[in-house]
C-alpha cells in the first residue's frame, strides 16, 4: 500500500491520513520524521482564537517584530535576561521569522519543526530502550505517554519544548550510559528560564549519582508535602534581579488570586486530569519499587532511571506545593518519567496483579485521554486534519475541531 511503501509520499497527500495510517508501523525507522512532520503541519494550522493563551501573545510579537524593521539581532540579544526577555530561544525564533513574514502560521510551523523533533525523537528513544514486542497494557502507557505532553503544548512552546529537549538528553544517557549527555540539559536554560530548578535536580544527581533508597524516602516526603501550601518565595534563594522579579510576579498574592480565579472557570475534569493520572502512576512506581526492585537494581539503565526519576519527582512535588500553577508545571515532566520507568518496569508487575488492575488504570488512563484530546481540540483544525501542505495556504477558513462537539 502507498502509505507503508511511500510514506513520505503519502503524507504530501493527507498528512492527518499517513499518520493514522502507518500508527501501527511505529517502529519503522521513518515513522518519527513522519511524525515529526506532522508536528509542523499542525503548527502551520494552528487555530489562532484565543487571546489568552501564550499563542496569541507570540503572534503578538512577531508582528511587532516585523512592524520594527531597524530592529536587529544585537538588539534582541540586548534585551535577552531582562525583564524583557528571560530566556533566548522564543526571541530569536520569532525575530528571523519577523524579517521575512508577519504570518503565524510560518512562526507556529518553525515552534512545530523544533518541539516536533524533540518530541518525535523522544518517542524513537523510548522505543528503542523496550527491544521487545509491546503488550497490550506497554502500548496503553505508550499512548499515556505521548499524551502527558502532547503536541498542542506548542502554545506554550517555550516551557514545553525546554521539558522535551530535557528529555530527549536524559533518554540519551539511559541509551548509551555516558554522563556527557546530561550536559545537554543545561541547554534548556535558554529555552525557559525556570529550568533552572531542573538543572540543579541534574547537577545533584550527577554530584550524588544513585542514591535510590534515599530518593525514595524524599519522594514519599514530598508527596505528602505537595497536598499542602509553601509560600516558595521565602525559601528561594537569591538569583540574578531578573529571574526574582520574574518569580515574584507569579508568588505575590495578586497573581495567585488571579490564578485561583481561572481554575475556578475551568471544568473539574480538566483540572483534576492531572491529580488523577499523577496518583495513578506514583502508586504504580512505589508498589514496583516496595515489591519488585530486587528483580532489576542490577539492571543498569532501569537503576538510573527510577533513581533520577525519584529525585526529580520529589522536587517537583515540592514546587506543586507552592500556591501558583506555573509552577506545578514541574509534575508533568515528573509524570513523564515515571510512565518511561513504567513502561521499561512493566514486566515485573505480577501478571495476577495487573489482570485485577486492568479495570482501574484502563478506566484512569482512558479519562485522562479524552479530556487530552478534548483540550487538542481547541487548536487543532479542520485543515489539520483534512488538507495538506500543498492546499492548505490557499485556505483561510480553519474551523477548531472543538466547534463541532458544542
Amino acid at each position: 500500500m502507498l502509505y507503508r511503501k511511500h510514506p513520505y509520499i503519502s503524507f504530501f497527500i493527507w498528512p492527518f491520513g499517513a499518520l493514522l495510517l502507518n500508527i501501527l508501523n511505529i517502529r519503522a525507522s521513518y515513522f518519527k520524521n513522519l511524525l515529526w512532520m506532522f508536528i509542523i503541519f499542525y503548527g502551520y494550522t494552528f487555530v489562532l482564537n484565543s487571546e489568552e493563551r501564550d499563542a496569541d501573545r507570540y503572534k503578538n510579537k512577531l508582528i511587532e517584530f516585523y512592524e520594527q524593521k531597524d530592529l536587529s539581532l544585537e538588539d534582541i540579544f540586548g534585551e535577552v535576561y531582562t525583564e524583557n526577555y528571560t530566556d533566548i530561544l522564543q526571541p530569536t525564533v520569532t525575530y528571523i521569522i519577523s524579517r521575512f513574514t508577519n504570518d503565524p502560521q510560518i512562526l507556529f510551523a518553525l515552534f512545530g519543526f523544533i518541539f516536533g523533533y524533540f518530541y518525535s525523537r523522544n518517542i524513537a528513544l523510548i522505543l528503542e530502550l523496550i527491544p521487545t514486542k509491546l503488550n497490550k497494557h506497554e502500548t496503553l502507557f505508550l499512548t499515556l505517554l505521548a499524551f502527558l505532553i502532547p503536541i498542542w503544548q506548542i502554545n506554550g512552546f517555550r516551557m514545553w519544548t525546554a521539558a522535551h529537549i530535557f528529555i530527549f538528553f536524559f533518554l540519551k544517557f539511559l541509551k548509551h550510559n555516558n554522563k556527557k549527555y546530561l550536559f545537554g540539559t543545561f541547554l534548556t536554560f535558554f529555552v525557559h528560564f525556570s529550568f533552572i530548578f531542573p538543572i540543579v535536580i541534574m547537577s545533584i544527581y550527577m554530584l550524588l549519582g544513585n542514591r535510590t533508597n534515599l530518593y525514595f524516602v524524599f519522594f514519599l516526603i514530598t508527596f505528602f508535602v505537595s497536598e499542602v501550601s509553601i509560600n516558595f518565595s521565602k525559601i528561594v534563594p537569591d538569583l540574578p534581579l531578573v529571574f526574582q522579579d520574574r518569580i515574584e510576579s507569579y508568588t505575590n498574592q495578586d497573581y495567585i488570586d488571579f490564578a485561583s480565579s481561572k481554575q475556578v472557570q475551568v471544568n473539574w475534569y480538566i483540572m483534576y486530569r492531572g491529580r488523577i493520572i499523577r496518583y495513578l502512576l506514583y502508586s504504580l512506581l512505589v508498589f514496583l519499587y516496595l515489591i519488585r526492585s530486587r528483580f532489576f537494581k542490577n539492571k543498569q539503565v532501569v537503576w538510573n532511571l527510577i533513581s533520577f526519576t525519584f529525585l526529580f519527582a520529589s522536587v517537583s512535588n515540592l514546587l506543586l506545593a507552592q500556591p501558583v500553577a506555573s509552577l506545578g508545571r514541574f509534575i508533568a515532566i515528573s509524570n513523564l518519567l515515571v510512565c518511561i520507568t513504567l513502561l521499561l518496569l512493566f514486566e515485573y508487575l505480577p501478571k495476577k496483579m495487573v489482570r485485577i488492575a486492568s479495570p482501574i488504570i484502563f478506566s484512569i488512563i482512558s479519562f485522562y485521554l479524552i479530556i487530552e484530546i478534548r483540550i487538542g481540540f481547541d487548536t487543532m483544525g479542520t485543515s489539520t486534519i483534512a488538507l495538506n501542505p500543498f492546499i492548505a495556504p490557499f485556505i483561510n477558513e480553519n474551523i477548531p475541531l472543538i466547534d463541532f462537539f458544542k
